[in-house]
């Protein structure tokens, strides 16, 4: 069986310009990422001929996915094990808010290579990246053909992570930016990586993406910082 896989994160939202930690929130995208997500949609339209496209059931996921919807002329399905991983108590906090409510806690969640830490009334950290790899691999099922799918960067850099990288500790070297296309081809259950954090059709976009996040409110990913290694986008 030979599949393409099109691995889409959201839009930027007020929570990423801000710094929060956004797992199972649902903030609504900011009018730049209902702009990127437009621009998004008419990229994958005109490159790929997608037969199936699912989305976290997350608004800001959702809402990335429905330009998508309308430009390819296909239904949107919402698979819940696509969330973001769950922050528990730590849900739309800052970085420097968390460090003040739970000092122990942000100074173990800081080992990013801890895959046995777990969020206070939140989730395990490699119960995460099981439910991640999980999730993507079933809806790799016939038929055949070009999937895409609309999530967000924990789940994308976990799954390429245990896909084609060396398990779930690799998920720190592919980190991807909203709106961004990453793209798998998989055959026979063998993955090859094409593109990576590919935001060429947001060009339009690059003045205003970086006043936003150079703004005094900075930016974010959904889940931490992160050390990139960059794969060579194509």
């Amino acid at each position: 069986m030979a599949y393409t896989l099109l691995l889409i994160r959201h839009g930027v939202t007020l929570h990423n310009l801000e710094y929060r930690y956004t797992g199972w929130g649902d903030p609504d995208l900011t009018e730049l990422g209902q702009r990127q997500a437009e621009l998004m949609a008419r990229f994958v339209a005109s490159h790929y001929q997608v037969e199936r496209l699912y989305t976290s059931p997350l608004r800001r996921a959702w809402q990335t996915a429905l330009p998508l919807s309308q430009a390819l002329g296909l239904p949107v399905e919402a698979r819940p094990n696509l969330k973001e991983m769950f922050f528990g108590d730590v849900e739309g906090l800052t970085a420097s808010e968390f460090q003040a409510r739970f000092p122990e806690v942000y100074a173990a969640a800081r080992d990013l290579s801890n895959l046995e830490f777990a969020w206070p009334n939140g989730e395990h950290r490699g119960a995460f990246f099981e439910r991640v790899k999980r999730a993507v691999d079933s809806l790799l099922a016939p038929p055949e053909g070009t999937l895409a799918v609309v999530t967000h960067g924990g789940v994308i850099s976990g799954y390429l992570a245990q896909t084609i990288g060396s398990g779930p500790l690799a998920w720190l070297q592919y980190s991807v930016s909203n709106c961004s296309v990453s793209e798998l081809r998989v055959e026979n259950g063998r993955a090859e990586l094409v593109r990576l954090d590919d935001t060429s059709f947001l060009s339009e976009l690059q003045e205003a993406i970086a006043a936003a996040y150079a703004s005094p409110n900075g930016g974010a990913d959904d889940v931490v910082p992160r050390k990139v290694v960059r794969v060579a986008k194509q």
